[in-house]
């Protein structure tokens, strides 16, 4: 049967070959982007957390902080002043540059949060500074960073 149909067989092969390439690539991103806590540092609340995001979004950093579909469930909405658009950050993957997030300084007192002075001292209209701080509020605070590729967390 193969050798009147040749097609098929490597046609699923093909087919295999892409769904395993696919997967890989999604492990991959998933792996490569993971941020652990901070050394050190607990886990806060999860109310405490959504405070502390807030601060930031209060202190001037460009992103909206609103309650998700689920209950518990929160969106950070990074908004970009000069693209006049606004970007989810949970779709926004980028790699966190380690020295980059060890230098970004930020202040975490209780559930205020805000960058040190001096740390935000340019417009803040990067996407990766934004995310970068965000990334070390979320360490620091004792919680693993992990963005998303597609679909919804573990």
């Amino acid at each position: 049967m193969l050798a009147r149909r040749p097609w098929t067989f490597f046609t699923a092969f093909a087919l295999l070959h892409v769904a395993v390439f696919l997967a890989a690539i999604a492990w991959l991103a998933g792996a490569v982007t993971r941020v652990d806590p901070a050394p050190g540092s607990a886990p806060v609340s999860a109310a405490l957390l959504v405070q502390r995001l807030q601060s930031l979004a209060a202190a001037g950093v460009p992103i909206d902080v609103v309650a998700g579909a689920a209950p518990g469930e929160w969106a950070l909405d990074l908004r970009l002043t000069e693209a006049a658009r606004t970007h989810r950050v949970l779709l926004q993957t980028s790699m966190i540059d380690p020295a980059r997030l060890h230098a970004t300084r930020l202040s975490l007192r209780g559930g205020h949060a805000e960058p040190a002075p001096g740390a935000m001292s340019r417009a803040v209209a990067d996407a990766d500074d934004v995310v970068t701080l965000l990334c070390a509020l979320v360490t620091r605070s004792g919680y693993v960073w992990q963005p998303l590729l597609v679909g919804r967390g573990r």
